[in-house]
């Protein structure tokens, strides 16, 4: 094939469309046979460097797209943010966006975008009248590929709250706790596993079932193709971890005082003593050995389970476990001690497991010296 220099149409990509559905557009407006024709010349490898596709796409359209990395898909597939089956380009849709303007947004591909932030509704996962799930075609075409039906025609429910990405993780950065020592790619893999253990053990908490291949898909990747049914696990979940870890216990206690105890048992154990990440599986291993009620709850001695309040909570979202601090900065604990004492930092027990503490602040001020003590 010849090589292309300059495209004779090169339509202006929107700052929210993905480069996929940009290269679709592209690929119509100088009437290439298809698709394909343009990515055969880009040589395009979604696993490759994205950098490399956009000085090749900046050298044929003109436009400076050196700064839209992030809209590419297999950027975000690689992140393992993005809906599951993105190789066949499946997708939710806004049905009002493009009524607007028909373009595809490369957040409607991602799995923790469940709500449009303009409009205020959940996404559609697919055609109301052949149930056919929606792909980048459908969008380019503005129409279901199967049944026809116009997509700016379907009606979509208003959404309870906003649940958009980043945005829709606020409480990862807000959580004292998790914020401290976990990434967001490890804070997304412990999300994905609540809500799949929530739904699996306690289903009663929502008003919807899955099927098991739902079921599968929300333990592997977090997604359910209906987004209230994700939003709800998604709400749920983000409440549990938020004050780590005593809303959590609270709701174990409640599930396990209306009998639940068959189900209470083992949704403790996969969610604190099955991890496959290491940084991850340690830190719940620690809060699962410094929670006497965790322990207490597993082998029924329920009874002599420390006493549990909300109010324990304000506690957990202000002070750090020492123990947690040594695990994340690889330091002996007695290094830790040595280097708290001689700079006077107060030490604090918790109110519920007796562990050491330090306040948030403390640690913010001093995590460098800390890390290096």
């Amino acid at each position: 094939m010849d090589s292309i220099n300059k495209l004779p149409v090169t339509p202006r990509i929107f700052h929210d469309e993905s480069m996929e559905g940009y290269i679709a557009r592209l690929a119509e407006a100088n009437d290439f046979p298809n698709v394909d024709y343009l990515y055969s010349h880009l040589n395009y490898k979604p696993w490759k460097d994205s950098s490399i596709y956009l000085q090749a796409l900046t050298k044929i359209t003109g436009q400076d797209l050196a700064g839209f990395h992030e809209n590419f898909l297999s950027y975000w597939v690689k992140k393992q943010l993005a809906i599951p089956t993105i190789s066949q380009k499946i997708t939710r849709v806004c049905p009002y966006c493009l009524k607007e303007v028909k373009y595809h947004r490369y957040s409607w591909s991602l799995i923790y975008n469940m709500t449009c932030p303009k409009h205020g509704n959940y996404l559609v996962w697919g055609c109301p009248d052949c149930l056919k799930h929606f792909t980048l075609e459908d969008v380019f075409e503005g129409r279901c590929t199967y049944c026809q039906k116009v997509l700016s025609s379907i009606k979509s429910m208003s959404a309870r709250i906003s649940i958009n990405f980043p945005a829709e993780l606020s409480h990862w950065s807000s959580s004292t706790y998790w914020n401290s020592f976990v990434d967001i790619d490890t804070f997304c893999e412990l999300l994905r596993r609540l809500m799949y253990l929530l739904h699996r053990y306690f289903p009663n908490e929502f008003g919807f079932d899955l099927s098991n291949a739902e079921q599968k898909t929300l333990a592997l990747f977090g997604y359910v193709r209906e987004s209230q049914h994700q939003a709800e696990l998604f709400e749920k979940s983000m409440s549990l971890l938020n004050r780590w870890p005593t809303d959590l216990l609270l709701f174990i206690s409640q599930n396990r005082e209306k009998d639940h105890a068959s189900k209470v048992k083992p949704f403790i154990q996969k969610l604190f003593l099955r991890n496959r990440n290491y940084l991850l599986n340690s830190l719940m291993r620690k809060t699962y050995e410094r929670e006497w009620f965790l322990n207490k709850t597993v082998y029924d001695h329920i009874y002599d389970a420390p006493l549990l309040e909300a109010s324990q909570g304000s506690f957990d979202e202000t002070h750090l476990h020492i123990e947690d601090i040594a695990l994340l900065s690889s330091q002996p604990l007695i290094n830790i001690n040595y280097y708290l004492g001689s700079h006077k930092i107060p030490i604090e027990n918790h109110p519920r497991n007796r562990g050491q503490t330090i306040r948030f602040d403390f640690y913010k001020q001093h995590i460098e010296q800390i890390k290096q003590c």
